[in-house]
């Protein structure tokens, strides 16, 4: 009996779980949540339109302006082995629904800086551009 209770107990928890995994948060309260929540979908995605809900509307027209289909995703590939794989954000300035966030790497042996900066657009905050460069 409990041999047959058990994977319909596993199968109701992966049906509870799933489609919660399956759908981008994008709201997030503050400057910080939402970077780190685009960060992660930098990391994790394996294609530029995972980072399409944490982005501004203007920035993702003009990425998509600025490269052809054909190179959309290695840029995106690009952007993520640029960007450190564990982040903290160091510093946050908000000033009329814009925010700059100063980011730094984890690693304390890593020697790179970023410039993130955000927009509020329809009441959350987005990604307009992300800088990383060297020390």
């Amino acid at each position: 009996m409990y041999q047959r209770l058990i994977p319909t107990i596993l199968g109701l928890l992966v049906l509870a779980i799933a489609p919660q995994q399956l759908v981008a948060d994008t709201t997030a309260n503050t400057p910080t949540e939402a970077y780190l929540a685009y960060h992660q979908a930098l990391q994790r995605g394996h294609h530029e339109r995972a980072l399409w809900p944490y982005m501004t509307t203007e920035a993702r027209e003009d990425f998509e302006s600025r490269f052809t289909p054909e190179l959309r995703n290695r840029m995106f590939f690009m952007m993520k082995a640029s960007s450190p794989r564990n982040i903290e954000v160091a510093d946050v300035r908000i000033e009329n629904g814009r925010a700059t966030l100063e980011l730094v790497p984890a690693d304390p042996g890593n020697r790179t800086v970023g410039t993130a900066h955000m927009e509020q657009e329809d009441g959350e905050w987005k990604v307009v551009d992300v800088v990383w460069q060297q020390r």
